[in-house]
């Protein structure tokens, strides 16, 4: 029996060792943090459900998204011009459509469309001046890239990513200064701040394993900001009584919607 073992370990060990080897583990993380990052871009689900439910925005920002729209275009625009990037473009190429959808609901729903148009027209300026800039004006030997088989293109678009990403990540404080004065955590979605934690995670992970630093850098400030936006909602979600919607037999009968503060 022992020598059976021993034979069967002696089969088993090779392959085991084959296979790992075969596998590319930077493209795996880059995968994994595509799905956790189509997962944050439809984190915000509950709260546009909740918005045409209640056909108001409340107390909830369009900037968080207006910034992620930015981000996702401005990283497809670094893919563009940077080889082995596949999957950062499928990430982002995907979310840009998403974010569309939910600045559609919110632009339905708000009173003032003026900020958010404000903000838009701004964030496609950015995008277009940039891109452009980049693409016509920057020449690819213009200064040595920090990874062999970039270019300078890589390196400017990169720069500008690293920017945008973090004030994607950092975009959901925006809230923060209401959260601290309001002791009420109704305007900050848990759902966002878990899935930018774990979505700049994986990311992170990717960027190390495949020597971007233009990926690591954001997403490893954007570890930091999910876990400041998850500490705060921790303790003020404590404080605060939040409303939550219970679908049950309420005084109106079966279906109808009674309020309990917990």
């Amino acid at each position: 029996r022992f020598s059976q073992g021993q034979d069967f370990c002696s089969i088993v060990r090779p392959l085991a060792e084959s296979m790992a080897g075969a596998v590319d583990w930077g493209d795996l993380a880059g995968w994994v943090g595509t799905t956790f990052a189509v997962l944050l871009f439809l984190s915000p689900a509950p709260t546009f459900y909740q918005i045409v439910r209640e056909r108001s925005v409340g107390d909830f920002a369009s900037l968080p998204c207006v910034m992620t729209l930015l981000s996702c275009a401005m990283w497809v625009s670094y893919t563009c011009v940077t080889p082995g990037r596949l999957q950062s473009f499928v990430c982002n190429f995907t979310g840009i459509p998403i974010c569309l959808l939910w600045i559609g609901i919110y632009a339905k729903f708000c009173n003032d469309l003026k900020p958010l148009l404000r903000q838009l027209a701004g964030a496609v300026f950015l995008w277009a001046l940039l891109t452009v800039a980049v693409v016509v004006l920057i020449h690819d030997d213009w200064f040595k890239p920090l990874t062999a088989g970039e270019t300078s293109k890589t390196e400017v678009l990169g720069l500008s990513c690293v920017l945008f990403n973090t004030l994607m990540y950092a975009s959901p404080l925006s809230v923060a200064k209401r959260v601290i004065e309001t002791r009420s955590v109704e305007s900050m979605p848990l759902p966002l701040s878990v899935a930018t934690t774990v979505c700049s995670g994986f990311w992170f992970m990717y960027a190390l394993l495949v020597h971007d630093a233009w990926v690591g850098i954001p997403n490893g400030a954007g570890m930091v900001l999910g876990l400041m936006q998850l500490a705060l909602y921790v303790v003020y979600r404590r404080k605060s009584g939040v409303r939550e919607n219970l679908v049950e037999c309420g005084p109106d009968g079966p279906g109808s919607h009674s309020e309990l503060t917990v």
